[in-house]
């Protein structure tokens, strides 16, 4: 699944499912991390299987990294900067995913919400 020219949306979206999974169960930052990383995959690399899934998984998991960062700096004073990048790139990819499912929905009048979730 670590394949670079993997585009399958489904399998890289099931590997972000198991590390999120790792993360709720054991609590390592590298399994959210990880999880991440295979559910940008999945939109980045193959946005018309994805239809969003991935993408709004990823934007779950920056929010997560982004309430962490934020405590972090509350409790030790430090700044928000990188909390605020995390929440930034949660909305940026929420914004894509809106626009990429109006797009779709527009160019395939065979698609419903029905199909769509």
């Amino acid at each position: 699944m670590r394949d670079p020219n993997n585009k399958n949306a489904e399998t890289l979206g099931v590997g972000g499912a198991i590390y999120k999974r790792k993360w709720q169960q054991f609590g390592q930052l590298e399994d959210l991390h990880e999880s991440l990383s295979f559910y940008r995959a999945a939109f980045e690399r193959n946005r018309q299987q994805d239809m969003g899934y991935g993408g709004i998984n990823a934007a779950f998991i920056l929010d997560v990294l982004a309430n962490r960062a934020r405590l972090i700096a509350q409790r030790s004073g430090t700044s928000l900067n990188e909390a605020k990048r995390l929440q930034k790139e949660a909305t940026e990819l929420r914004q894509q995913i809106a626009e990429l499912i109006s797009t779709q929905l527009a160019e395939d009048q065979n698609l419903d919400k029905e199909n769509l979730f």
